[in-house]
């Protein structure tokens, strides 16, 4: 079995609609430079906290997150 010599990227996705999770881990998933963990939160109080943690290289967030977004009518 052959080790994978993949840099690996720590994701936090913080969406609160679970099939976007899915989307990008897999379509992470099919990259031949990198190796991507995914982890998913449906909050953005939860990834608050997550945030401080340092355990990720990078945070995605949705542009509308429920409760977060500004309303803007």
């Amino acid at each position: 079995m052959a080790m994978d010599l993949r840099p690996v990227i720590r994701v936090c996705l913080v969406d609160d609609d679970e099939d976007y999770f899915v989307i990008t881990r897999d379509l992470l998933a099919e990259s031949d430079s990198y190796s991507f963990t995914v982890k998913w939160l449906s909050s953005f109080e939860s990834a608050l906290e997550e945030i401080g943690t340092v355990t990720h290289d990078v945070f995605l967030f949705d542009y509308r997150l429920a409760r977060t977004t500004a309303s803007t009518s």
